[in-house]
């Protein structure tokens, strides 16, 4: 039974469940409908204060979901942190979400730290909307400029991939001709 245990725990977090291909075109087709996010809500930063997603209202925005506890989220991180700190642009911000229980703050902010994981993190208020309710993590959206849930993706992503990028710029650069 061990065995078995460790032979499909190693198959999947072997290099090709990690390296597989990724569709990185970004559609809707996954949402129930063309969901839209109402930046009227508030977050809760590692200092415990209170912020409004206003801030970021009509920038291009890519929020992460994710725990400390999640093993996938951990595989995750480092190519979230990759774009982040690969792809600048003045109208895309990276927003993740931190799942663990907010009295856990120095848990978050250790895990952080020794990671070296630079992007924002924030924890969700009482306000926090539906439609980044999710049933598992890591789940990441793609907010265009308008609030338009333009793509949205459940389990471990390769946000540093090029074809990601590349979509990215193709949304944005199609956003900017209209």
């Amino acid at each position: 039974v061990w065995l078995l245990i460790l032979l499909l725990l190693i198959a999947f977090f072997s290099k090709e469940v990690l390296a597989r291909p990724i569709d990185a075109d970004v559609h809707t087709n996954q949402l129930k409908k063309a969901d839209t996010l109402d930046f009227n809500f508030n977050v809760i930063d590692l200092s415990g204060k209170s912020i409004s997603l206003n801030k970021w209202k009509g920038k291009f925005v890519l929020i992460n979901l994710w725990a400390t506890w999640c093993g996938p989220c951990r595989v995750e991180m480092p190519h979230l942190q990759k774009l982040f700190t690969t792809y600048k642009h003045p109208d895309f911000e990276i927003i993740t979400f931190s799942l663990d229980k907010q009295n856990q703050v120095e848990k978050v902010k250790s895990y952080l730290s020794k990671s070296n994981y630079t992007f924002n993190v924030f924890f969700p208020d009482k306000d926090f909307p539906d439609v980044l309710k999710v049933k598992s993590i890591p789940s990441s959206f793609l907010i265009d400029d308008k609030g338009k849930i333009v793509w949205q993706h459940t389990g471990v992503f390769r946000f540093d991939k090029s074809s990601f990028k590349k979509k990215l710029r193709q949304l944005m650069h199609s956003n900017e001709a209209e």
